[in-house]
C-alpha cells in the first residue's frame, strides 16, 4: 500500500477485516525461478518516480517488470487479469471519495477518510487503485504488490493474522525494497521514495543475511522452505506458517 508509514489505525492494510477466504495453507506458487528468454527493457530514461501516474503507466510498468532482474520469479503472473495493464484492473480515481469507496468495497470496511493512503492493491479483484494525484512511483509500488504472493498469504492464514504489525512491516518493507531496487538498478530512476524507509532498511539487511534468491522466492512465490532451511529448521512439527512467522520475527 502506497504512502503509509506504520499501521496506526484501522485504515492500515492489515488492520481491517480480512477477506473471507479459506484458511488453507498457502505454501508456494507453482512456478519457480527459471531461465526465461531475455526481454528487452523498455526505455524509461525520460521517466521520473515523481511523474504523475497516467493511463500510460500500467503498460510501462508491466513492460518494466517483465524485463526486470526479478522477472523470473513472477513473469507468469503478469498476463490476463494479472497483468498490470489488464483491462479494468488499474484505476486512478477521479476524487478522494471514490478512492475511499473503492477501499471500503475491497476490504469490507466503512472508513470515511484515508489520511496518508495514496494507493492500494486489492488481491480479491487484482485491481490497483490510486488517489487522483498519484505519482508514477506510487503506481509502481502497488504493481510490485501485485506480483507478490506474500500479501495473499497474510490475508489467508491465521498465523499471519495474529501478527498484523509484523505482517505490515515485512510486506511493505520488501515491497518498498523491490520497488526501489528495480527502478534504480534496472532503469536508473533514482528518486523513488515512499513512507517505508525504516522497513526497507530492515528488508535490505534481511536479504543480505539470508540470500537474494531465498527471500525473492518467499516474497514473490511464498516458497518459504529455502528460508526455513537458512533458519536452521530441518524438520517441521506443527503448522508451517506458525513456525515461519516465529522465525521471521526473530530475523527481520
Amino acid at each position: 500500500m502506497a504512502g503509509q508509514s506504520s499501521p496506526a489505525n484501522e485504515h492500515e492494510p492489515f488492520f481491517r477485516p480480512m477477506l473471507k477466504v479459506s484458511d488453507a495453507l498457502i505454501q508456494r506458487e507453482p512456478e519457480t525461478k527459471t531461465d526465461s528468454p531475455t526481454v528487452k527493457k523498455p526505455d524509461l530514461s525520460s521517466v521520473s518516480a515523481t511523474d504523475p501516474a497516467s493511463s500510460k503507466s500500467p503498460g510501462v510498468i508491466n513492460a518494466a517488470l517483465l524485463a526486470s532482474k526479478y522477472a523470473n520469479y513472477f513473469s507468469g503472473k503478469l498476463k490476463d487479469a494479472g497483468a498490470i495493464d489488464a483491462k479494468k484492473k488499474f484505476f486512478i480515481e477521479l476524487n478522494q471519495g471514490d478512492f475511499v469507496n473503492q477501499y471500503n468495497k475491497c476490504y469490507g470496511t466503512s472508513v470515511t477518510t484515508l489520511s496518508g493512503t495514496k494507493g492500494f492493491y486489492c488481491p480479491a479483484t487484482q485491481e490497483i487503485h490510486l488517489i487522483p494525484n498519484a505519482e508514477f512511483g506510487m503506481a509502481f509500488h502497488e504493481a510490485v504488490h501485485k506480483t507478490s504472493t506474500l500479501a495473499r498469504a497474510v490475508d489467508n492464514n491465521n498465523a499471519w493474522k495474529a501478527e498484523p504489525k509484523f505482517a505490515f512491516d515485512i510486506d511493505e518493507g520488501l515491497t518498498s525494497f523491490y520497488s526501489k531496487d528495480i527502478l534504480e538498478s534496472d532503469y536508473k530512476i533514482n528518486n523513488y521514495t515512499d513512507g517505508y524507509a525504516s522497513q526497507r532498511k530492515r528488508a535490505a539487511a534481511f536479504i543480505k543475511t539470508y540470500g537474494e534468491d531465498e527471500v525473492a522466492k518467499f516474497y514473490f512465490q511464498y516458497d518459504f522452505m529455502p528460508l526455513l532451511k537458512k533458519f536452521g529448521v530441518t524438520s517441521i512439527r506443527g503448522d508451517m506458517n506458525t513456525i515461519l512467522v516465529s522465525k521471521l520475527k526473530s530475523a527481520f
